[in-house]
């Protein structure tokens, strides 16, 4: 029994459809008893020794009979929906609403509701379980052909998704599901803690195999969002990219993020030039923000992310290291005024009217012309400093000086430099 016959016993329970009988032995190979030793060579004729007959192979899957893996939890429905087929599938005949019909099989699903989608608690908080049975019904057609209706089901694909089946007939609701992905991923509970918050809160019942696979099909249903959501990140004009490590039992792998304004987009995988440049694609034309990752500076339009460059800052200026401490409040100091500047200068382009330009344009770099230089003075006289957190982001500095100041002027940034 494979992982979705094991889903649909849970979503159907007793509505399983009976297997075929076991291929009987012949008899011969039924009354043939097992020789050995001598016994062996004494029951056979002449010189040539005989084998015992082996039984027949055991068919595969559950013998006839036999009661099977179910829910042991008895679900209640709420809701009853009936699926009715629409034409003959022998003489293509169409069916009427008014035609007899008679359920052959069945499923329930559980969805998440919130409090305030039902009509007599429209004004409260909360949610609750909803439990749907879905009837597939059967007719008859005047031609005698009996049609079944079916429940949708994806083609499987074994190349990329072995063993991961989706479809219609499913325990859990596309809500629920979410739910479970969200305490997985995004919370990263593991798939026993996930089974306990859904007991413990809802007194469910699931088992971490329905868990498990529910994260899978999952992945596989949005898995045709992917490239939309690339189109989306190719055509902003600014992007934000990081990457943060994402381990694997054994497996060091990374969680990349890509997001703009409106697109969010998660990859998994290894930390080199290839995944970025696979993941957001070589179309991208806007501008990216990004930490100093040797990976990013192959984009042209580059602004360095100041959050990573304070993180960093501030933990020189908290160094046990008297010298280096000292120098690295200073460059904090620097870079917060450098900072302040651009959050004015951003609040006071969006307090003037909708088309109304500042003239002359407000550019930070006015009034903070000499915070640049001296910052950037700094990290020249200790690019070569003994202690390696003010070494680091000295060079850090130096190495992506153009990228971090792009916020300024070109011309000042280059009147800096020289």
């Amino acid at each position: 029994m494979d992982k979705q016959d094991e889903d649909e016993d849970e979503c159907a329970g007793q509505h399983k459809n009976p297997q075929d009988d076991d291929i009987a032995a012949p008899e011969s190979a039924k009354d043939a008893k097992p020789a050995s030793g001598n016994n062996a060579a004494s029951a056979a004729t002449g010189d040539v020794p005989t084998t015992a007959a082996l039984p027949a192979a055991k068919r595969a899957g559950r013998p006839l009979g036999a009661p099977g893996f179910g829910r042991t939890q008895k679900l209640i429905p709420t809701k009853f929906v009936h699926k009715h087929p629409e034409v003959c599938t022998g003489c293509l005949h169409p069916f009427t609403a008014n035609d007899p019909a008679q359920a052959w099989t069945a499923w329930d699903t559980l969805e998440l509701r919130a409090l305030s989608e039902d009509d007599t608690h429209t004004h409260q908080l909360g949610v609750y379980l909803e439990v749907t049975r879905h009837f597939l019904m059967q007719r008859q057609c005047t031609c005698g052909h009996l049609t079944q209706a079916q429940a949708q089901r994806a083609d499987d694909d074994k190349a990329q998704w072995a063993g991961v089946r989706i479809g219609e007939q499913r325990l859990l609701g596309p809500r629920l599901a979410a739910t479970v992905v969200y305490l997985s991923l995004r919370m990263r509970l593991p798939r026993l803690k996930v089974q306990e918050l859904l007991l413990e809160l809802f007194g469910l019942e699931l088992s971490t195999a329905l868990i498990d696979q529910t994260i899978k099909q999952t992945a596989r249903s949005v898995e045709p969002l992917q490239p939309e959501l690339v189109r989306q990140l190719q055509v902003a004009v600014l992007a934000h990219a990081d990457e943060t490590s994402w381990p694997e039992r054994t497996l060091r792998l990374w969680l990349w993020v890509f997001c703009c304004s409106h697109t969010v987009l998660y990859v998994i995988g290894a930390r080199t030039k290839e995944m970025f440049e696979c993941a957001l694609g070589s179309s991208f034309a806007g501008t990216l923000m990004s930490d100093g990752y040797q990976a990013y500076r192959s984009t042209a339009n580059r602004l360095r992310c100041w959050a990573h460059l304070m993180r960093k800052l501030r933990g020189v200026a908290e160094s046990t290291d008297t010298q280096a401490a000292a120098n690295g409040r200073t460059m904090l100091d620097l870079f917060g005024s450098l900072m302040q500047g651009v959050f004015e200068a951003r609040d006071k382009a969006k307090a003037l009217p909708t088309g109304v330009q500042d003239d002359p344009p407000t550019h930070p770099v006015v009034p903070h012309a000499k915070q640049v230089g001296e910052l950037k003075a700094l990290c020249e006289k200790h690019r070569d400093a003994r202690h390696e957190a003010l070494r680091a982001i000295a060079r850090e500095f130096l190495y992506d000086w153009e990228a971090i100041m792009r916020v300024f002027p070109s011309s000042t940034v280059k009147s800096v430099s020289r």
